[in-house]
């Protein structure tokens, strides 16, 4: 017999117990499909665990106070709140400055996240502002927008691209300089005629009403998968202390980004003894890679936990399946000594029932496969992409290995049972 025939003669016998064949491949594919999409997903982590330090959020480090820990649940549920917990951080600009100055080259010192929210004359109050309410998540007025202040160092650690102009220079800091960078999305709201460079942008808060030149406009990060926001787009960055409302600023909080190529543990060593010079207790260093891997840990030992018992599940079916392929044999032990009365040899039976099993085995890797597939679809709408496994070829290796060796698991012991039938005594069995 061909291999073409043969496998018509395991279609037709597949089909003859349909139902039972449909369970058997129903079985395969649920097991392999949670397999398969943890094992991807375990790949996905590690490669990306291999590449997370091109990624600069991945080399910062945050300063701030030790009660603030609290709110990132780092602290044991029932704990006796310290001196040291009560104690609040207070950066000014001359602390910036000065432990800007006292780190390495490398090393940039720069204030993120904190954000205003205001008003200009320069778009009509009934105009849509559909975008920046989208991307902060709440409703602004519709002639708003949002500025934030930070430092030079931003844009040194950074490099956000522009399209357009300059960044703000270190004197632009020092003195307060009313100067504006601007966001591409921001900058069309704003101007939508045209170039933007040199024009002033009224800007109304509580106190009053301020104008900025606007020095620089950012391009549109393409790089980004669609799912993920261009953190520049809708946003106007003022250089620190020419903020509209006057006064004399503290921040909570400071961040400090690391060049490529320098050692994250030495640096975190540094960064460390500087802020303790400092702001003593007053202060901790927060190190967004050790939260990234502890948090990427926790969710590989919810993977493995997963796949175990998949796998667990997926030995007891092919338990199951293994006493229905036998039971299968039994049934036709007359058509197997018929077979080898007429000259068929033992291997030839074995070999039969062994493709038999290989082809449910395959259509339930191939149900699985689909259902992995399906798996990333809903994983993708969940985590916003962050938690997607790849490599669409390395699943389908996967599911199919994995459909390959399930059924010899469970075809490999009933075909060779199939294969030691007497055809004396097969034949006068009823």
């Amino acid at each position: 017999m061909t291999v073409g025939s043969r496998f018509e003669w395991s279609l037709r016998h597949t089909k003859q117990r349909l139902f039972e064949s449909l369970l058997i491949i129903l079985a395969i594919g649920l097991g392999v499909a949670v397999i398969v999409t943890i094992l991807s997903l375990f790949i996905r982590t590690r490669s990306e665990m291999a590449h997370i330090l091109e990624y600069p959020q991945f080399r910062t480090f945050e300063i701030r106070s030790p009660a603030d820990q609290l709110a990132y649940h780092e602290m044991p549920p029932i704990r006796m709140m310290t001196e040291e917990d009560r104690l609040e951080l207070e950066v000014s600009f001359e602390h910036i400055k000065a432990l800007q100055s006292n780190l390495p080259e490398g090393m940039h010192v720069y204030i993120d996240g904190y954000q205003m929210l205001v008003q200009t004359p320069l778009i009509e109050s009934d105009a849509e502002n559909e975008s920046s309410s989208q991307f902060y998540g709440y409703g602004l007025a519709r002639n708003s927008f949002v500025i934030t202040e930070t430092t030079v160092g931003y844009y040194l650690f950074y490099q956000p691209k522009l399209s357009a102009g300059s960044w703000f220079m270190q004197e632009d800091v020092d003195q307060g300089n009313r100067v504006i960078v601007l966001g591409h999305r921001l900058a069309e709201r704003l101007f939508p005629e045209g170039d933007a460079l040199g024009k002033k942008v009224p800007v109304e808060h509580w106190a009053g009403s301020i104008e900025y030149e606007v020095i620089g406009v950012l391009s549109a990060d393409d790089s980004k998968p669609p799912y993920m926001i261009d953190q520049y787009a809708d946003v106007g960055f003022i250089p620190l202390n020419s903020s509209p409302y006057e006064g004399v600023q503290a921040f909570s909080s400071i961040n400090i980004g690391v060049e490529e190529g320098i050692d994250l543990q030495q640096a975190f060593e540094v960064i460390q003894a500087e802020v303790a010079l400092q702001f003593g207790d007053a202060a901790v260093v927060r190190s967004n890679l050790a939260d990234f891997e502890q948090t990427r840990a926790q969710q590989v030992e919810t993977m493995l936990l997963i796949g175990g018992l998949a796998s667990v599940g997926l030995v007891v079916a092919v338990i199951n399946i293994l006493n229905l392929i036998l039971a299968r044999v039994l049934r036709r032990t007359k058509s197997i000594g018929l077979a080898l009365a007429l000259g068929s040899s033992r291997r030839m039976i074995f070999e039969q029932f062994l493709l038999e099993s290989l082809v449910l085995g395959l259509f339930g890797a191939g149900f699985g496969i689909v259902l992995s597939f399906a798996a990333d679809q809903v994983l993708l709408q969940v985590s916003g992409g962050s938690f997607v496994g790849q490599h669409h070829w390395i699943r389908v290796l996967l599911g199919c290995g994995l459909g390959v060796l399930v059924s010899l698991l469970f075809g490999v012991y009933p075909a060779y049972q199939g294969s030691r039938v007497d055809p004396a005594d097969a034949l006068r069995s009823d």
